[in-house]
């Protein structure tokens, strides 16, 4: 039999090659078991490791909880909602008149002119 364990967050893998038995010995079920889980116990596995192996973070693609993921987008949420507030604020300025010649001016002119130049600071 073969097991790989893998630690994600570290990025590490280990390898065990080895043969396995199930017992049946009551005795020693009755040691391997935890009262606190609410399950009996009545048999278990036994592993006779001829191998094993370690590795790295080489090929291991890295994998991420959904709190590590929360964490990191925190900062980017904030900069979207400010971004956001930014932008509803440039909208609702009086309309400048047009550059090109047109009295028809739009708020998205009136955005692109606020960008080419800007009132406000993009950071």
């Amino acid at each position: 039999m073969s097991l790989l364990l893998m630690d994600d967050p570290r990025t590490q893998r280990l390898k065990v090659y080895g043969t396995m038995s199930v017992a049946h010995d009551p005795a020693c079920a009755k040691q391997l078991q935890t009262p606190s889980y609410g399950v009996t116990t009545v048999c278990y596995t036994h592993v006779d490791v001829a191998a094993f192996d370690c590795n790295g973070p080489h090929h291991i693609a890295p994998r991420f909880t959904e709190a590590d993921v929360q964490a990191a987008s925190v900062q980017l949420h904030r900069r979207i909602a400010e971004r956001e507030a930014e932008l509803k604020r440039v909208m609702q300025l009086p309309l400048p008149p047009s550059s090109i010649g047109s009295t028809h001016v739009t708020p998205h002119s009136c955005l692109l002119r606020a960008i080419q130049k800007p009132r406000f600071s993009i950071a």
